[in-house]
């Protein structure tokens, strides 16, 4: 039971690009995961326990609180929330927005490091089949399941991404340092730029009789 929260918690932080400073970005997101309403019942978590939408840090406090019988009359008019059965049949159709979607994100495979970005691109969508899209990435069609698609939302104008880098990155270059030299105690120029006189070979001293 405790996956589910935990795996909508981590989408969270995904989105919002926390990585390692997922602790400052903790209270926003459980803020809004309690007060963003559910798509079965249609109220958030907060609702349910205390009877009443929260007030957020953008909107102003009511002036009158709401009275307690209207509250506890809310909590118990409450439906129950209908179970959903394993066996249903799976989806035969796209969802709409991943139809008509002309830029789709593609989700990397492999196991990830915590809180990594699960998707790239967007990337422009070719040609559409109800199993696989063909996608334009870096000049090259390939094909991709729908699987491992989601439709990009933006209404902002937005350019297609470069593909990932392949292989291992290059080595950085660093420049040879320059080993120190002695230098001159008169001159101040390097030892070995200094002209030395050519040493002459003295002759072998004969002994004369």
């Amino acid at each position: 039971m405790i996956e589910r929260p935990h795996r909508r918690l981590k989408e969270a932080l995904k989105a919002r690009l926390a990585a390692a400073d997922w602790p400052e970005h903790l209270p926003w997101v459980l803020l809004n995961m309690n007060v963003a309403p559910r798509e079965d019942t249609g109220k958030s978590a907060a609702e349910m326990v205390y009877g009443t939408t929260l007030t957020l840090p953008a909107q102003l406090a009511a002036s009158e609180e709401r009275p307690v019988e209207d509250i506890l009359r809310a909590l118990n008019s409450a439906e129950p929330i209908p179970t959903r059965h394993r066996d249903s049949a799976a989806p035969t159709e796209l969802p709409s927005l991943l139809a008509n979607a002309d830029m789709v994100y593609l989700r990397k495979g492999g196991q990830l490091p915590p809180l990594a970005q699960p998707y790239l691109g967007p990337y422009k969508v070719v040609e559409k089949n109800p199993k696989y899209f063909r996608l334009d990435i870096g000049g090259k069609m390939q094909s991709v399941s729908v699987d491992r698609l989601k439709p990009h939302t933006g209404a902002a104008a937005t350019t297609p991404a470069a593909p990932p880098r392949r292989g291992r990155p290059p080595a950085a270059r660093t420049e040879p340092v320059p080993s120190p030299t002695h230098r001159d105690q008169s001159t101040g120029l390097p030892a070995t730029a200094i002209a030395r006189p050519a040493r002459t070979r003295r002759p072998p001293n004969r002994l004369v009789l």
